[in-house]
């Protein structure tokens, strides 16, 4: 009896019928999948820019490898992780069919690289066929090995020819098609638009941004714009994601929209828009309606908020990304990370065989005398210890030490230590330091090991409800200090070590400002909100003047409170339920009408009911500056 066709049979028919051009690239793919015994090469090195179209490929070769056992991974959807790439490939190892490995996104696992090229890939049977896409050529050890010189092709993507950029576009309009340059990202964009809807007058520089732009307008309707905010704003998007941030019943129906548009990406965790299109929607977005946006972006932040402080540790260190990676165009934090890898390489505990490494790393940024407290710590709180690897090799450290859980003899032994321990005075709970932070190629600039110590500080900021004080020691303080001082910490020590001075950073939750999200990245609460307080500061909302006097600005100013008021306000407009409350708001402080009479009046109220409306929103107000229900995290707008 013949076995029915599959859904999966027919996909592949129809990404086929809508897949143009690389008839070369393609053919080779066959050759090596096909050829009986060995195939004429073994790795493939696939490489072009963002949107050239080497994920549609890969989706072909998938497609074609027809009888063959293939494994697809992406770099963003699995950590450069040995254990994790051994464990993802063992299905080629054991199968009696060709194995065929397909990596998309290749250089976010460039840690992993060496370690490919001479362990993993070695350990495969000889007649698999791998493909590795990313945006860079190969590292020079491929073609310094002469074996496995003989057994890779390196293949550069170039944009598509004239004739299949016009069939892959569905037009022969000699202007779109010279603004599209041959990508086949742009093609695609144009063509969801539409060719004859591109504009006359093309005057942006980015031809992305402008397709993009283009399609934002054509969206289905405000809850689907609403629905790329969230994408553009979050790591991954899922539709438990969108039900939760736009408070929405059908996210279903805005997840499979937003799945099918040509410039979204599935992975293992959910969709993301491309990264060359997530920064221009972004842009877009922000531009269109800063108020919605910082609400949305506040609402995204307390859903990754409410998993960082929950669950397991793995499903926490997620959403500790998700919730730094939300601060990525903050003016401060967006100059500390490098965004473009952010968390491609994951901070991971100190092993025994880590010893030399961090040691060697310890006395070329501490100081020969600098390390020595530094290495009476690795005995004392190896825990303590996170390390960025690079294959074998140790690339980054970063020490979060638990002064509370140390032995006096260990304090007394390190000089930054004891100062800061004398520093809290007698403190019934836990203190934490940042004692070591350095990269192997940044030092204390953007790189991994910096957000491992960034992950670090939220982890035990946001799950030590014990925590009384805190410190970030640095030997550049020119270099951290500004980032250091905007999330909330003062420089109170200078400790000399060896030939290096230590600056110390000291956060004392004990004293206002209390507990924010993330320090000073969200506004400090101090006292609950009075809402006669609130009520006087949205009055004097356009009189910075009188604004200042508000006890409620005393923790950051004027212009921050504004921020926070407004961002609160356009948090209620987030809710459709609430739209009468933002709506009362508007007309009695935003844009207020001459009386509360007149305002009543223009919003079709009786008195009272405006009265009752005005009351409850005005609470709704005081409870998100407070930390309540309802309360903004990350309260900046977008970019400010």
């Amino acid at each position: 009896m013949r076995s029915r066709p599959t859904l999966g049979a027919r996909l592949r028919t129809a990404r086929g019928r809508a897949f143009v051009g690389r008839a070369a690239e393609r053919e080779l793919f066959r050759q090596a999948v096909t050829a009986p015994g060995e195939p004429p090469f073994t790795v493939l090195h696939v490489h072009g820019p963002g949107g050239i179209g080497k994920s549609a490929l890969l989706r072909m070769f998938a497609g074609s490898a027809e009888g063959a056992e293939v494994v697809r991974l992406d770099g963003r959807g699995i950590a450069p992780d040995r254990d994790a790439v051994r464990a993802a490939v063992a299905p080629l190892r054991t199968t009696a069919r060709r194995g065929v490995l397909l990596v998309d996104t290749y250089e976010l696992l460039a840690p992993l690289d060496a370690w490919i090229r001479d362990d993993l890939l070695p350990g495969l049977p000889p007649d698999v066929v791998v493909v590795l896409a990313g945006r860079h050529p190969p590292a020079p050890g491929w073609s310094a090995d002469p074996g496995w010189r003989e057994l890779v092709r390196v293949l550069p993507l170039a944009p598509l020819p004239p004739a299949e950029s016009a069939e892959l576009l569905g037009s022969s309009s000699p202007r779109v098609l010279a603004f599209c340059s041959g990508y086949p990202l742009a093609l695609a964009l144009a063509r969801e638009l539409g060719a004859d809807a591109v504009p006359e007058r093309l005057t942006a520089p980015d031809v992305v941004g402008e397709l993009v732009g283009r399609l934002v307008d054509v969206a289905p309707g405000p809850e689907h714009r609403r629905a790329l905010q969230v994408a553009a704003w979050a790591r991954v998007t899922t539709e438990a994601l969108l039900r939760e941030v736009l408070g929405v019943d059908d996210a279903a129906a805005l997840f499979d929209w937003l799945r099918a548009q040509p410039y979204v990406e599935s992975g293992p965790g959910g969709v993301h828009p491309h990264d060359v299109v997530r920064e221009v929607l972004v842009a877009d977005l922000r531009w269109r309606d800063p108020d919605t946006t910082a609400a949305l972006l506040a609402a995204l932040r307390r859903s990754v908020l409410a998993a960082a402080r929950s669950g397991r540790e793995g499903p926490r260190g997620r959403a500790i990304l998700d919730l730094l990676f939300s601060f990525r165009h903050h003016p401060v934090a967006r100059g500390f990370f490098d965004w473009d890898a952010f968390g491609a390489v994951p901070g991971e505990p100190y092993r025994p065989g880590d010893r030399a490494g961090v040691e060697a790393l310890l006395v070329r940024h501490a100081g020969v005398e600098g390390a020595v407290p530094l290495r009476r710590w690795l005995d004392e709180q190896p825990a303590a210890f996170t390390v960025c690897r690079d294959g074998d090799a140790v690339r980054g450290v970063a020490v979060w030490l638990a002064l509370h859980e140390a032995a006096p003899a260990a304090v007394a032994a390190d000089p930054v230590a004891a100062a800061a321990v004398a520093w809290a005075g007698r403190a019934e709970g836990d203190v934490m330091m940042m004692r070591f932070l350095a990269d192997r190629d940044a030092g204390q600039g953007p790189s991994p090991a910096f957000d491992a110590a960034a992950v670090g500080h939220l982890r035990h900021v946001l799950t030590r409800p014990g925590l009384v004080a805190d410190f970030c020691v640095t030997t550049e303080p020119a270099v951290l200090g500004p980032f250091f001082r905007h999330i909330g910490y003062a420089q109170e020590l200078d400790v000399p070590v060896g030939d290096r001075s230590c600056a110390v950073f000291c956060r004392d939750w004990r004293r206002p400002p209390a507990r924010s999200i993330w320090s000073g990245l969200t506004a400090p609460r101090t006292a609950p909100a009075a809402p006669a307080d609130v009520r006087a500061a949205l009055r004097d909302l356009h009189r910075p003047d009188l604004l200042a006097r508000s006890p409620l600005a005393a923790a950051d100013g004027p212009d921050a409170l504004r921020a926070r008021l407004l961002a609160a306000v356009a948090g209620l407009r987030a809710d459709p339920r609430d739209d009468r409350l933002h709506r009362v708001l508007d007309r009695t402080y935003l844009r207020p009408a001459p009386t509360q009479e007149r305002a009543a009046e223009l919003l079709g109220l009786p008195f009272s009911t405006y009265r009752r409306h005005l009351g409850t929103a005005v609470a709704r107000v005081a409870a998100a500056l407070d930390g309540g229900p309802g309360q903004e995290v990350g309260r900046e707008r977008p970019g400010e």
